[in-house]
């Protein structure tokens, strides 16, 4: 029918279909956009592509159009992560304002553009362009909304914009959580075995920005050639950026084993050159540059072993609070088993005291009482009165915590020891 109208004849390049769905149960709206491409040579190449966006989401909250507690919840959630994060931005751009001053001044060796300040910089810069464009998104949702577009019958191309545009928020999302959980080496750099790897990449930062420029420049010249030779006939080489990202998964193992059987000559030659380059040369190299900076890193780590680094300590102060606490509440025990250390049983006359010495006279010295011999402990347990036995009881648990505190003492001072002796066998040049 497309032929027979003339939409199609021997002169189409491609031919595109785009449509949207909604699917009510997910609430997400659907753009599928399917391909058919005729190259030079003939060969048909179908490509498809589904771009999926919940458009109406954030709307229906704001509405408050059916929808249910979580999805308040999350919507609270998004909006106090982004207060957050232009708080963090106006503190940034404060440390920009003063850092660039001093630096000015020369009061600074370097600007604030260096190091993780660049990654804090792009991380809360992709937050604030994702909060705007999400403001953007359901003011323009709101319009289509009040205009009627999403029960119109036919396409309607702004429901297609909304759908890019919701799929490059998203995008953009996707690289901001690789940053943010990268952030978290910033935090560990301070630990001699998880600072490993941020200590790596600094180390070897120098040669692999200028190794970075070999493997473009050896990368872009076979994407060119491959390009030439067999992008007329095959779909992952048909454009330059496509040959690119092919050649570029071949270095991750994924290489296109059909070139050695490709009629041409040109096939097997090209494939066995960038083999040879990029496998066993370029990437040699570069594992090279890496294992020796962590080589590096790895003797510098072993020199301060011995030193104390700050996130252990304040780790181990958070994860000591328990252990003080239980400290504290038995410590209280003790001290009341000890003022009751000597346990006497009461006296037959009441408790009343003899008193010697009155006479009348003052200045006369009190004769003092005797010393009632101690009580033993296990005893005093399995005495009838409760106060007695309880006092009793809890004196007993603090001097077996006591020596179980002790003989784990001595066990630490003892793998102390074998610790130390191991270094000395494993390191002997190491004093």
């Amino acid at each position: 029918m497309l032929k027979a109208s003339e939409f199609i004849d021997r002169a189409t390049r491609a031919t595109f279909v785009e449509f949207t769905v909604y699917n009510a149960n997910a609430d997400m709206f659907v753009l599928v956009r399917l391909c058919v491409e005729t190259t030079s040579s003939g060969t048909v190449i179908p490509t498809a592509q589904v771009m999926p966006a919940r458009l109406l989401t954030a709307y229906r909250v704001l509405a408050g159009d059916g929808v249910k507690g979580k999805e308040y919840g999350f919507m609270w959630c998004e909006f106090a992560l982004y207060i957050l994060a232009l708080g963090y931005l106006v503190g940034e751009v404060m440390e920009w304002w003063t850092v660039s001053n001093l630096y000015r001044k020369g009061e600074h060796p370097h600007g604030y553009f260096y190091g993780w300040n660049i990654v804090d910089l792009v991380n809360l810069g992709l937050f604030a362009a994702v909060a705007v464009q999400r403001m953007i998104m359901i003011f323009q949702i709101s319009k289509m909304v009040e205009a009627g577009s999403f029960t119109k019958p036919e396409f309607n191309v702004d429901v297609q914009n909304a759908v890019e545009f919701g799929n490059s928020v998203d995008t953009m999302n996707s690289i901001n959580a690789v940053i943010c959980f990268i952030k978290l080496f910033k935090y560990l750099d301070s630990h001699p075995s998880l600072g490993q790897f941020t200590r790596t990449i600094s180390q070897a930062q120098n040669d692999l920005g200028s190794f970075m420029l070999v493997i473009i420049i050896v990368l872009t010249g076979f994407g060119i050639a491959f390009m030439l030779a067999f992008g007329h006939d095959k779909s992952s080489y048909m454009t330059f950026s496509m040959s690119f990202l092919t050649l570029f998964e071949g270095m991750l193992g994924n290489l296109d084993s059909e070139m050695l059987h490709n009629p041409s000559i040109l096939g097997p030659i090209l494939f066995a050159w960038y083999v040879i380059f990029m496998i066993f040369v370029v990437l040699s190299m570069f594992l090279s540059i890496v294992d020796n900076a962590y080589s590096i890193v790895r003797e510098k780590m072993e020199d301060s072993m011995d030193e104390v680094d700050p996130l252990s300590r304040d780790v181990g102060w958070c994860l000591g609070i328990p252990e003080r606490m239980v400290t504290g509440i038995l410590g209280f025990f003790f001290n009341l088993a000890h003022r009751i250390d000597r346990i006497v049983p009461e006296s037959d006359d009441g408790g009343a005291a003899a008193l010697e010495g009155q006479d009348g006279r003052e200045g006369e010295a009190k004769e003092e009482e005797p010393i009632e011999p101690e009580v033993d402990v296990d005893q005093a347990m399995e005495s009838d009165e409760k106060f007695v036995a309880y006092t009793a009881t809890y004196k007993k648990t603090i001097d077996s915590l006591g020596e179980l505190k002790e003989s784990q003492r001595q066990l630490n001072d003892m793998l102390s020891v074998i610790n130390k002796h191991l270094k000395k066998v494993d390191h002997p040049g190491h004093s």
